[in-house]
């Protein structure tokens, strides 16, 4: 990163879960009875900026906005308006020089304040994590590591714990050439117990495919799709723009 530079930051992303089989559970008295099948979708905005104030930190802040549609299989469409979700503030830092073969870098990330059920909240979640990467032309291998804290959420006047999370992802990057990059990832994550899902640890895994494409010297495109292999959380495609002003 360079020093003193603001970089104007776009994206866009659709979530999709279509849990489409039967599923079947069992009352107190042991009879099965079938869930209904769902479908989630979800379409996220994000409008960011970040500055460079050194050559070595970054701080940033974002503003996403949300709209969903969620079906229910022989029942009414709930449909939620586009409304603004919340704005994060966030600093990274690199420990390594530029030039380093092999480059460290740290991040924290703060929600400043969440729009939970038309209510505003303050400091609820945050993410500490590190990034490790390498270029071995042409191949550019990655790892992030992090941990999400999630505050206890207000739902319908119950305090909510949703647990916190821990993740890994490694990532392999290939170089085709100056402009072009794609990569290959997967996550795993692992939530603590909490009131959702009977208060059980829960994991996930995900497989990610991505392409980058450096247009300019100022400007950068990327593209990720990311599913669920491990369950029917579904997946999420997002599409980015990074532009130094």
């Amino acid at each position: 990163m360079k020093k003193e530079k603001f970089r104007l930051e776009l994206g866009l992303e659709f979530d999709n879960a279509n849990k489409n089989k039967d599923y079947f559970t069992l009352d107190q008295r042991g009879y099965s009875a079938s869930i209904p099948r769902q479908n989630d979708e979800v379409i996220v905005s994000v409008l960011g900026v970040r500055y460079g104030i050194t050559s070595k930190t970054e701080i940033y802040t974002q503003l996403t906005g949300i709209a969903r549609i969620y079906s229910v299989q022989n029942d009414v469409e709930d449909i939620s308006p586009y409304q603004w979700n919340d704005m994060v503030f966030g600093i990274n830092h690199r420990f390594t020089k530029a030039d380093d073969e092999l480059i460290f870098l740290s991040f924290v990330e703060i929600s400043i304040v969440e729009n939970v059920e038309s209510k505003i909240v303050y400091g609820k979640k945050g993410t500490i994590g590190f990034t490790m990467y390498d270029s071995i032309d042409p191949i550019a291998p990655s790892l992030t590591v992090a941990y999400h804290y999630v505050g206890n959420e207000d739902i319908n006047g119950s305090k909510v714990d949703l647990g916190d999370s821990f993740s890994i992802n490694p990532s392999l990057g290939f170089v085709i050439n100056n402009e072009i990059t794609v990569t290959g990832n997967v996550k795993f994550e692992f939530t603590g117990k909490g009131d959702i899902d009977s208060s059980m640890r829960t994991s996930q895994t995900n497989l990610g495919f991505g392409v980058c494409y450096q247009a300019s010297e100022d400007l950068i495109l990327d593209f990720n799709i990311l599913a669920d292999i491990s369950g029917d959380n579904g997946a999420q495609a997002d599409l980015s723009l990074l532009y130094q002003l």
